[in-house]
């Protein structure tokens, strides 16, 4: 048996091999989700590629590696009952040759917070950024003229919110300190009744040890 094989039955055997390995070439995302005031319990992050629903991830969100193909449009929606939904575009269309020369793994993190009723979030029903391949970089970014775009209105919505959770913040110390000063009171009065109790017990002992001696 022979261990050596002519040269030119390589060449097909490493095309048949690259071919694959190309065609399998993906764009890798990693991502953190963080629910402020609360935690990832119910959190899920829907993808849809080309306009439908690809996958829903419920779990892992602390941290996370998604791999996209090239050549599609996804919408990334991050969502949590009770909590403003935000979503992300990444456009991965890129030329065959960065391809080929594949890419970092682009990182990015998403912050959700609570609903308020008197905060008008309509700006959030299109995306808060938007990512694709920048020929300048040679690399995948966010579009900076849609970044801008939406600024002005983010900002706006942002500060309400942070006063909402100021407010809200203030609420719960109020209320914390409502319950501490009725959980003292509450105490107080315990230990009075346990007092008096005491009082009563012995005067019964007392008067009982009175009855057995008459």
């Amino acid at each position: 048996m022979t261990l050596f094989r002519p040269a030119y039955c390589l060449l097909p055997l490493v095309l048949l091999v690259c071919g694959p390995v190309l065609a399998q070439r993906k764009f890798t995302i990693t991502g953190r989700v963080k629910v402020e005031g609360g935690g990832l319990e119910n959190t899920r992050m829907v993808i849809y590629k080309n306009g439908e629903k690809d996958r829903t991830v419920n779990s892992g969100l602390s941290k996370f590696v998604v791999d996209l193909d090239f050549n599609a449009s996804y919408v990334m929606s991050f969502e949590k009952d009770g909590f403003v939904t935000k979503k992300l575009v990444f456009e991965t269309k890129a030329p065959a040759e960065a391809v080929s020369n594949g890419f970092a793994p682009f990182e990015f993190a998403v912050s959700l917070f609570k609903q308020y009723d008197d905060v008008n979030i309509v700006m959030f029903n299109q995306p808060v950024g938007i990512i694709r391949y920048e020929p300048e970089m040679d690399d995948f970014n966010y579009d900076t003229d849609y970044t801008k775009s939406i600024q002005s209105q983010l900002q706006e919505v942002m500060e309400q919110v942070v006063e909402k959770q100021k407010e809200e913040e203030e609420k719960n110390k109020e209320l914390e300190k409502q319950a501490a000063e009725t959980a003292k009171a509450k105490a107080k009065a315990d230990a009075e009744a346990a007092k008096q109790a005491a009082v009563f017990a012995k005067q019964e002992e007392e008067r009982k040890a009175a009855e057995v001696r008459q």
